[in-house]
């Protein structure tokens, strides 16, 4: 799908609230409240827009963010990347050029559970060389997409 700058407009919008109404955008965007709900159900239709989501305040609710960084040998990346997305704490599995490094967002209620995926990775995966973690103290900047 070809985006214009109207569809990225509406995008930025979304992107800051999930939850803005078509009338609201509208009125932003200079076009009608059907033509932008159209827009819309047209990037969903074609996968731009892959759904909708809540972003919590995880200090606000007790979690704990973090990062991970899994290195292991090229031929357990596969089972690595299974073990990472079937975990309910990851969020999001990065992958790179790197055959040999994973990354992972996750969140976990506290430091005793992000221990726990740390060691079933280590545990499960085969050949792992190293598991790093990081906790997140803050969000500069939340992501957006690249205007036209």
């Amino acid at each position: 799908m070809n985006l214009d700058k109207i569809d990225n407009k509406i995008l930025q919008l979304l992107l800051q609230n999930g939850r803005t109404s078509f009338t609201d955008i509208a009125e932003q965007v200079g076009l009608s409240r059907t033509a932008v709900k159209n827009r819309v159900q047209a990037m969903q239709q074609s996968g731009v827009i892959a759904g909708y989501t809540v972003v919590l305040n995880n200090s606000a609710c007790g979690a704990i963010s973090f990062l991970v960084e899994v290195e292991m040998d090229a031929e357990s990346y596969n089972a690595c990347m299974q073990q990472l997305c079937n975990s309910p704490l990851v969020s999001n599995v990065i992958q790179t050029t790197s055959k040999t490094k994973l990354f992972a967002i996750c969140q976990a209620p506290d430091v005793n559970t992000m221990k726990g995926l740390l060691q079933q990775i280590c545990n499960v995966v085969d050949n792992v060389k190293a598991v790093r973690a990081s906790t997140v103290t803050g969000v500069v900047k939340r992501p957006i997409i690249d205007k036209v």
